[in-house]
């Protein structure tokens, strides 16, 4: 029962994060978004440097970052200018998959 009530506000949670989000609401962006994950030595999976922004876990395993943010018509993208929108566990990375129906590039 408190596992059915868990997920359940973890996935009205998720869809909340998929629609303030602009990259996540249209497929036609999800090319461009690339998902860096966190190596369980480093502070993120430790719980130093935040928590989920979904769940409210103490720690973030993974990151989302749209790599076409910056650029503007005709220029190159600067490699240090991506944009990082979201910082969320791996629990909420599977639910934001299968909610955007969509396997993101992870590196």
């Amino acid at each position: 029962m408190k596992e059915e009530i868990k997920q359940s506000t973890r996935e009205s949670r998720v869809k909340h994060f998929i629609d303030r989000i602009k990259f996540l609401v249209n497929p036609k962006h999800y090319k461009n978004i690339k998902v860096s994950w966190a190596s369980y030595e480093s502070w993120a999976a430790q719980g130093q440097a935040g928590g989920c922004c979904i769940c409210n876990v103490g720690h973030y395993n993974c990151s989302f970052q749209h790599k076409r943010f910056t650029t503007k018509k005709g220029q190159k993208p600067h490699k240090y200018y991506w944009n990082e929108f979201g910082k969320i566990c791996s629990a909420c990375f599977d639910e934001v998959e299968k909610q955007c129906n969509y396997k993101f590039i992870k590196f």
